[in-house]
């Protein structure tokens, strides 16, 4: 499709979120859109961390909101309060990384969340031989977690049903040494809880806080950890857009060690599952925006490039 005067543009059908890139030439969670998207404007919105990329021939946006709750919010409030940009019809799609529990997931697995639950707002008290967490009793279930649309997540677990996965030697045997049977199998898609905060954490005590709290809010067992999700529901929330919200994660990491092992040193070998990552939640990511398309009658035309083998990725 041709290509609109940008200056016309202002009414995005999807807006893509993506939390960083890296410099140089390593994969991130920006890599696969650029490469997909001619994103042939740029779109300076105040209060962006850098312009806002724009198709004009899909009305499909990437916008890189940084790392944590205070960046998401942030980026995410900035966009949507825009004066020339109106997205009151618009689709949201945040597109990343996450961890996952081995007992959940496995590296390059990709979850479609039906939940973001608040992983910052808690009591943590120190009584002199344990620490107790518990939510803030001041604030009600609605203002710590955040339920998306169930037709727009069934739909988009649908359509990912059909989409194939990649897989990588290297996250093989990172899956290895975990004895969970999930863990060690190869990346599928799933629909569950994400547990969101600005704290990396990484360790079986504060996995049973994600599980406590999930369980207090009667969601589903979380399946993935990551830092902007729910932050990024709240604004989108408070602009009156939560309906159309969509989060997908893959799964670039456990979010606890191989039994036995050092959580340091366990965390050293993360890197090697986030291109991976990285890849399905964007071929997910994409087909669900593909069908969006469809549905609004659009017909994209993308060229999406060759990504890795749908068995196995170069290492």
């Amino acid at each position: 499709m041709a290509g609109r005067d940008p200056s016309t543009v202002s009414r995005p059908r999807v807006v893509v979120f993506a939390a960083f890139r890296r410099p140089g030439p390593a994969v991130d969670e920006t890599t696969w859109w650029e490469r997909t998207f001619a994103f042939d404007a740029l779109l300076d919105v105040r209060g962006l961390r850098e312009p806002l990329r724009y198709d004009t021939a899909t009305d499909v946006a990437l916008c890189v909101t940084g790392v944590g709750h205070v960046e998401a919010a942030t980026s995410v409030a900035a966009l949507l309060a825009c004066p020339a940009l109106d997205c009151d019809e618009t689709t949201f799609l945040t597109v990343g990384v996450a961890g996952t529990p081995p007992s959940r997931g496995t590296v390059g697995a990709v979850f479609v969340a039906d939940a973001l639950v608040d992983w910052d707002q808690k009591y943590r008290l120190d009584t002199g031989s344990e620490t107790v967490l518990s939510t803030f009793p001041f604030k009600h279930e609605g203002e710590l977690c955040k339920r998306l649309d169930p037709e727009l997540v069934a739909r988009a677990a649908a359509v990912a049903s059909d989409v194939t996965l990649a897989d990588s030697g290297a996250a093989a045997r990172l899956r290895a040494g975990y004895p969970d049977v999930v863990a060690r199998g190869p990346p599928f898609v799933a629909v569950g809880s994400s547990v969101s905060g600005s704290e990396f954490w990484h360790g079986t005590d504060s996995a049973a806080w994600a599980e406590q709290v999930c369980t207090e809010f009667a969601v589903s067992p979380y399946c993935t950890t990551e830092m902007e999700g729910f932050a990024t529901a709240l604004a989108l929330e408070r602009f009156g857009h939560l309906d159309r919200y969509l989060s997908v994660r893959a799964a670039s990491n456990f979010d606890r060690p191989v039994p036995g092992r050092d959580a340091f040193e366990s965390l050293a070998s993360d890197e090697l599952g986030l291109e991976l990552a990285a890849e399905n939640a964007f071929r997910v990511g994409v087909a669900v925006i593909d069908a969006l398309l469809a549905d609004a009658g659009v017909d994209a035309e993308m060229d999406v490039p060759p990504t890795g083998s749908a068995v196995v990725s170069a290492d």
